[in-house]
């Protein structure tokens, strides 16, 4: 029975690539470029990308995979994040006020730190416990159900 277990796990693995499943499981390094070079990048992939302490001010990422970046110490100010998947990114000591993160999905987000006032997250996720227990500010944010943020 032990000698089955390898190719199972084999063909499963494979099952699973050929079907669509595993792939993004990086990100593409054509976006990469495209996104030092004009910070527009609607729609790319750039899951798992190391993009720590990356200036990306004023970038339209609108639709952007961003799953599982490393986005640490990062300028994310005036960022326009609507729908994008930032699911496991890492954001801590990232910058994002003013950011538009309206409909992101921030599911297990790491946040500790991260500055988010002015930040839009009208219809966002927010999934984990007490992602904004950790943000450093958020300061004048639109919260998901659209109420602004009365706290520090």
């Amino acid at each position: 029975m032990k000698r089955l277990t390898w190719p199972v796990a084999t063909i499963a693995a494979l099952s699973l690539w050929s079907s669509g499943l595993g792939v993004g499981l990086a990100f593409n390094p054509e976006h990469l470029q495209q996104l030092r070079q004009t910070k527009k990048c609607p729609g790319c992939d750039l899951s798992y990308a190391r993009l720590t302490r990356m200036n990306l001010a004023g970038a339209d990422l609108k639709g952007a995979n961003l799953n599982a970046a490393d986005l640490r110490y990062a300028n994310l100010r005036q960022t326009n994040l609507t729908g994008a998947n930032l699911n496991l990114a890492d954001l801590r000591w990232a910058n994002l006020s003013g950011a538009n993160a309206s409909a992101a999905t921030l599911l297990l987000t790491r946040l500790d730190n991260a500055v988010l006032d002015q930040v839009n997250l009208l219809r966002a996720i927010l999934g984990g416990r007490d992602r904004l227990a950790v943000v450093e500010s958020y300061r004048g944010a639109t919260l998901p159900n659209g109420n602004p943020a009365f706290f520090p």
